[in-house]
């Protein structure tokens, strides 16, 4: 789980700009309680999704590393909403 921090500045494009890295570092930082709460539940998910985005980051395909990020942005979000009873 602490290469996801990473992966994530890497896939948007964030690295190279120091303003979206501290946004995406401030978000994360704020997710930490829930992410800790919910790390079993959301563990094996979330390694498969990040297991989908390389794949397809290492074969090139950019659609469907795109997709694969979307899809786990989404899951991520609706389990958040669910947490916060939303």
């Amino acid at each position: 789980m602490a290469l996801a921090p990473a992966v994530s500045r890497k896939t948007v494009g964030f690295e190279g700009n120091p303003i979206l890295v501290s946004l995406l570092g401030t978000i994360r930082g704020s997710m930490q309680a829930w992410i800790a709460k919910t790390v079993s539940a959301r563990a094996d998910r979330s390694i498969k999704d990040h297991k989908k985005i390389l794949g397809a980051l290492r074969a090139g395909d950019r659609e469907k590393a795109r997709a694969a990020m979307r899809a786990h942005i989404r899951s991520s979000s609706a389990d958040l909403r669910r947490y916060l009873g939303q």
